[in-house]
């Protein structure tokens, strides 16, 4: 299982209408929806891609398999964007 952290320097704030990220060295930031948010919890709480397609399973009702691709797309663009390591 391959698992990701979000990197030093990024800050996250939840808001009404999902995160905000922001790499303060690099002065970017990134809206992430509700359930980009979800699995970032996931991360942060030590998981990968199969607990995060899980949470978003039992959150949004949606078929497993979409839920993995959709975790591991996200995760692989996070860790490409500098986000995580």
């Amino acid at each position: 299982m391959t698992t990701f952290s979000i990197k030093d320097g990024i800050s996250r704030v939840r808001t009404d209408y999902g995160d905000v990220l922001l790499d303060e060295t690099e002065g970017r930031y990134w809206h992430a929806n509700r359930a980009a948010g979800l699995v970032l919890d996931v991360v942060e709480q030590g998981g990968g891609a199969e607990q995060a397609a899980e949470r978003l399973v039992a959150e949004f009702g949606i078929d497993g398999g979409t839920a993995r691709t959709d975790a591991e797309t996200l995760l692989r663009h996070l860790r490409d964007l500098g986000m995580l390591r």
